[in-house]
């Protein structure tokens, strides 16, 4: 008994719904492998200890014994991208990443102060790629002593340093 073929049009055929949709999975997973790249990535706890060390001290060119960290609430960074930063700094300075402003400045105070003479940094990374950083900075102590910068970083010999510091 010989086998038949089946015509061209019996065979059964992908609609074309079903190869949008492949088409449109397969981008979507190609998407999510470029944007989990580690070239969109950045070592941020290494930008964050830069951008301290940069800014902190201020004129007195002496690291402050508190320094508060506020990141914006849609870009946090991990608790263990945290205890890298805090790490960071050893026992002299401590670093604490606050959610609110209030857990930093006494607004009791006259000139509200940063809490324990400290430094508050509100830090907001707007862009990154694998070897370069522009992180939005303010840096407050007092109502009178705030100033914002724009924070532009370059990864060197796997470390990142600060490159330029301009107003924004």
């Amino acid at each position: 008994m010989a086998m038949r073929s089946l015509p061209l049009d019996a065979r059964p055929r992908r609609s074309t719904a079903t190869r949008h949709g492949l088409v449109l999975i397969t981008c979507v997973m190609l998407v999510a492998v470029a944007c989990s790249s580690d070239t969109d990535d950045p070592d941020l706890p290494g930008v964050y200890v830069a951008v301290i060390r940069s800014l902190a001290p201020g004129v007195t060119n002496t690291m402050p014994k508190v320094i508060f960290v506020e990141s914006p609430a849609a870009k946090p960074l991990s608790l263990e991208q945290q205890t890298k930063v805090v790490k960071a700094f050893g026992d002299d300075t401590a670093v604490r990443f606050i959610d609110e402003r209030t857990e930093a400045v006494d607004d009791g105070q006259p000139q509200s102060p940063v809490r324990r003479d400290g430094v508050l940094l509100e830090m907001d990374p707007s862009a990154s790629t694998s070897t370069g950083a522009t992180i939005k900075t303010t840096r407050y102590v007092a109502r009178d002593d705030e100033r914002t910068v724009c924070v532009d970083l370059q990864l060197r010999a796997k470390v990142w340093e600060v490159a330029h510091t301009n107003d924004c």
